[in-house]
């Protein structure tokens, strides 16, 4: 009846159940007691747990994860989800009939049971197999990762989702009708078969690509990244993403008017064509182009670091967003109002507009011989460090110890300069500022978000 050390913590765990879902954790036991009958959710992970009691009939999900089992105990008829991942099993017990979601990771499975008809997702993720066993006749999502089968047996006329990644796929079977998604990445296919006349969703990332077939008018989004340069249909007018990377094109074709998002990071273009005014996101990242003649009225974020663009066009009123960093700009266009983030660190910038309602502003190792006056909602100010750690540039730091009399009012209570790096470098100074943070006027949220997930770092106390 022995459970392990934490069998207390065990036993409080299945005490105080609640919604009929237990999930057990790192914990330090080797076997399990009785389950509740009425259990729906079971969840395991990381347990040095041999062996499972009978599983309660009512259990509608399973999630096995790092567990010792080297068999699975017989499935209840009410199952619906089933997890498998990281387990030293050979073969699954027959899958219920009222199962819906299929799920296997790191699994050397050698025999499968048929898989009943009202399974509608299957993923594969990381196994050795030699083949996939038939494919159930109402599957509509099927996702296979890290798997080194060379083909794909025929799809079924329901199958909505597919995606191939990092798989030894050279060719793929006939798509069928249905289909809304495709991705293949990081897969060895030369092309694609002809494309399903509903399809919205093409996501293709491989090495040897050459062609794409016609693109249906249904199409929405269309990521392509390849080595060589593909060749590739008119754009349908229908398109709303278009992402073309790791490409060595050098023009790119007309924009249909619809689209909302477009990116051509990593490619030889040196300059755009006519932006539609529909466009939302425009990133140009590591291109060639030197020049942006004009930006899209409707336009919110615009990406163009690490590019040799020397200047910006004016900008758009609703814009909220700019990344020039790691540019040859020397001057910036004055800031809408709806500005929210700006971040030209390593540019040759010697000042700035006003800042209006700026909330983030990074402006590591640039020209600046002075700083306009903060914004009340600027929360996040990042000005960098040199190689061995220290503030860069001791003018600009002194400028901007002298300058805090004129900052808002939110700087001068709060009395610290702040560098976000990262948190671990760092954490017990990070934490020990924590409550006097707290104290602050900056909302607690924000100075959680900080603590948790990027880190603060204390440069100066004033």
């Amino acid at each position: 009846m022995a459970h392990g050390p934490d069998t207390d913590k065990l036993l409080q765990k299945i005490a105080t159940l609640r919604r009929n879902i237990l999930n057990i954790c790192e914990l330090n036991i080797t076997s399990l007691p009785q389950l509740p009958p009425t259990l729906e959710e079971l969840s395991l992970r990381c347990l040095n747990i041999t062996e499972l009691p009978p599983l309660p009939p009512s259990l509608k999900l399973i999630h096995f994860y790092d567990i010792k089992i080297t068999k699975l105990p017989p499935l209840p008829p009410t199952l619906e989800t089933l997890k498998c991942s990281n387990l030293n099993i050979t073969e699954l017990p027959p899958l219920p009939p009222t199962l819906k979601y299929l799920c296997l990771t790191k699994i050397n499975i050698l025999e499968y049971p048929p898989f009943p008809p009202s399974l509608e997702t299957l993923y594969y993720d990381e196994m050795d197999i030699p083949e996939l066993p038939q494919l159930p006749p109402n599957l509509k999502d099927l996702g296979l990762f890290k798997i080194n089968i060379p083909k794909l047996p025929p799809l079924p006329p329901t199958l909505k989702r597919l995606s191939c990644r990092i798989t030894n796929i050279t060719e793929l079977p006939q798509f069928p009708p249905s289909l809304k998604t495709i991705t293949c990445n990081s897969t060895p296919l030369t092309k694609l078969p002809p494309l399903p006349p509903t399809l919205e969703e093409l996501y293709c990332s491989t090495p040897d690509f050459s062609e794409f077939p016609p693109l249906p008018s249904t199409i929405k989004r269309l990521s392509i990244e390849c080595r060589e340069n593909v060749q590739y249909p008119p754009l349908p007018p229908t398109l709303e993403y278009l992402h073309i990377r790791y490409m060595d094109i050098t023009k790119l074709p007309a924009f249909p008017p619809t689209l909302k998002e477009f990116s051509v990071d990593y490619t030889h273009v040196t300059e755009l064509p006519p932006l539609p005014d529909t466009l939302k996101v425009l990133s140009c990242r590591a291109t060639k182009i030197t020049e942006i003649r004009s930006l899209p009225i409707g336009l919110k974020t615009l990406y163009c670091n690490h590019s040799p663009i020397k200047k910006l066009p004016p900008l758009p009123p609703h814009l909220e967003k700019i990344d020039c960093m790691c540019t040859n700009i020397t001057r910036l266009p004055p800031l809408p109002d709806s500005m929210r983030e700006l971040i030209c660190a390593y540019t040759n910038l010697q000042e700035l507009p006003p800042l209006s309602n700026l909330t983030r502003l990074h402006c590591a190792d640039t020209l600046f011989i002075e700083l306009p006056t903060f914004p009340e909602h600027l929360y996040d100010f990042i000005y960098g460090r040199d190689e061995s750690g220290n503030c860069l540039r001791r003018e600009f730091r002194e400028y901007t110890l002298e300058s805090i009399q004129s900052c808002t009012s939110r700087w001068k209570e709060w009395r610290h300069k702040l560098h976000l790096q990262d948190m671990k470098r760092n954490q017990d100074r990070c934490l020990a500022i924590k409550e006097e943070l707290m104290a602050a006027t900056w909302h607690p949220r924000r100075v959680e978000r900080w603590i948790n997930e990027c880190g603060i770092e204390v440069l100066d106390v004033i």
